[in-house]
């Protein structure tokens, strides 16, 4: 593993699923996600397991914008975000680690990116909703290259995370 920090535990990770990380492949780097009148931002989690605000879900404030929610469906329209329900549905897991001395940590990301304040304030509460831990929260502002992330996916078998470097292991 060519990444910074290879003690998994050392690692933040975006959590995703095999389509976006086949797509975040052919991109050849993991991009920041559109901001409104702040930077855009790659979002880690230092969550060792799950980040549950990873995929879309039905726990954001109302008071979260658009632009914070990325391609987040309405709050109405979200049927699943965590790890089990996106695996009975049969969605590959998949996460893209890199060191986290790399990021930006919580707060800081917030004031780095310009953030407001109400806009953290709504973070937050969507993020306790959601059984987050913010402070468990970093990111990046430039794109990382796909090469220099870490790629592991959900073993549904041993209920674990395994190298898959290259993304192999996909249905």
């Amino acid at each position: 593993m060519n990444t910074p920090g290879s003690d998994a535990n050392e690692l933040a990770w975006f959590y995703t699923t095999s389509d976006d990380a086949i797509d975040i492949k052919g991109a050849g780097a993991l991009r920041p996600s559109a901001g409104g009148d702040e930077r855009a931002i790659v979002w880690f989690s230092t969550a060792q397991t799950w980040e549950p605000m990873a995929i879309r879900g039905n726990y954001l404030s109302p008071d979260l914008p658009v632009a914070l929610r990325g391609n987040y469906l309405t709050a109405d329209e979200q049927t699943f975000s965590s790890m089990e329900d996106l695996i009975a549905r049969g969605a590959e897991l998949f996460r893209l680690g890199i060191g986290e001395s790399l990021l930006f940590p919580y707060p800081a990301i917030f004031e780095v990116a310009g953030i407001s304040a109400e806009v953290r304030a709504a973070a937050e509460k969507s993020a306790a909703l959601a059984g987050s831990d913010i402070r468990q929260w970093c990111g990046a502002l430039d794109a990382i290259p796909f090469d220099q992330l870490a790629v592991q996916r959900w073993d549904v078998e041993s209920k674990a995370w395994v190298d898959a470097p290259g993304l192999p292991g996909l249905k």
